[in-house]
């Protein structure tokens, strides 16, 4: 069976997600991403619109640099609509504020 979900987050850190309340949104702590976004959860295929990771995914080639994944002023990565949060993305700002600034992008992109 498949289902779509709008926002997948693949994340072991402690989230505050309250911003993400009244959009589609589910959280994992581990996930098998393949390239086609798509994720396998219990023999579930589920597609999704935008991902947020906070740790390398082998199968999606997202451009590094030494320990880190590149990302623009949104987090978003050399993948369009993949987002990475965290230590990963060498930001100064808090985890709040790389989500905030995240969901604010995907709920206004222009």
């Amino acid at each position: 069976m498949k289902m779509h979900i709008d926002i997948i987050i693949v994340s072991n850190l402690s989230l505050d997600l309250s911003k993400f309340n009244n959009l589609n949104f589910k959280k994992f702590e581990f996930a098998n991403i393949q390239r086609n976004y798509i994720i396998t959860d219990a023999n579930e295929k589920i597609t999704f619109d935008y991902l947020i990771i906070d740790t390398f995914v082998p199968s999606l080639p997202i451009l590094k640099e030494n320990k880190h994944i590149i990302t623009n002023q949104f987090f978003e990565t050399s993948i369009e609509n993949v987002f990475a949060i965290g230590e990963i993305n060498s930001s100064k700002k808090s985890l709040l504020e790389q989500l905030n600034i995240i969901c604010e992008y995907i709920q206004n992109p222009f």
